[in-house]
């Protein structure tokens, strides 16, 4: 996960090549270790962080049909439906900012800002793929065991490319 989440900072700070290594590398583990919700959320993120640089789909792709096997070999209790969810909190905060009243030492704190880190969720990373190729993002929707959330995930693909479309028919009307 680590390692994962690293790739994803390093793709956000417009640092492509040791981005891409550290995916690489990210997800040639995910696929060596024991299946967990903990991996798949790793392959997850590979995915959404190869999908959102657009610059090798097709790498984001073999990334989220890894997540899927994964998800697929992990079952426990409600864990399916939660990897669906795209707006969830993992871990432990973390701080964010940290304003002092004053720079002297002792003088108080004006305000402490935290965030929860965020993994991604199959809805978000199906929903970024499906804007590169819609087709390719439901037949790896179809690969999920559990048939209920495979059709979910269909249907949330569905209708977020609907929406994509409509989006842009205002767009282009205006």
């Amino acid at each position: 996960v680590a390692l994962a989440k690293i790739g994803s900072v390093l793709a956000g700070k417009r640092d492509p090549v040791v981005a891409e290594d550290v995916l690489y590398e990210a997800q040639a583990l995910a696929g060596k270790v024991t299946p967990s919700p903990v991996v798949s959320a790793a392959a997850l993120m590979i995915a959404l962080t190869r999908a959102s640089a657009q610059r090798d789909i097709t790498k984001a792709f073999e990334a989220l049909s890894l997540a899927v096997s994964i998800v697929n070999k992990t079952n426990p209790d409600g864990f399916l439906w939660y990897s669906l969810n795209e707006k969830r909190d993992a871990g432990p905060l973390k701080l964010a900012s940290l304003n002092s009243v004053s720079p002297s030492p002792g003088a108080g704190m004006k305000s402490i800002r935290v965030t929860y880190p965020r993994l991604a969720g199959l809805a978000e990373v199906f929903g970024e793929t499906s804007k590169h190729d819609l087709h390719q993002s439901m037949r790896v929707a179809q690969d999920l065991s559990s048939k209920a959330l495979s059709l979910a995930l269909q249907a949330s693909i569905c209708r977020s490319a609907a929406e994509r479309l409509a989006r842009e028919d205002r767009k282009s009307t205006r």
